[in-house]
């Protein structure tokens, strides 16, 4: 599992225009960088992602379109989480 930390976005202020994420593994304290689409590629694979966000923490799911994006799954809040991280 890893958190989210820092999004960065090209082209535009939505979740589809995430092209690059920051993440950190709290289990061991590594962190990184990577596109969009190698994090799709690790949650397919079983992996799992997260945000701790405004009101929790909130699993991040992937959405299929061509491409595919990346969004939080629904709670209290009316944004996406992913959109209120720090951007880099």
């Amino acid at each position: 599992m890893v958190y989210i930390t820092h999004v960065h976005l090209s082209g535009g202020n939505s979740v589809q225009h995430i092209e690059q994420v920051q993440w950190r593994d709290p289990g061991n304290a590594e962190t990184g960088k990577c596109s969009t689409q190698l994090m799709v590629n690790w949650i397919d694979k079983g992996g799992s992602a997260w945000v701790q966000g405004p009101a929790g923490d909130v699993e991040v799911v992937v959405v299929r379109t061509v491409p595919p994006y990346l969004k939080t799954k629904p709670n209290k809040t009316h944004a996406d989480n992913l959109l209120w991280l720090p951007r880099f």
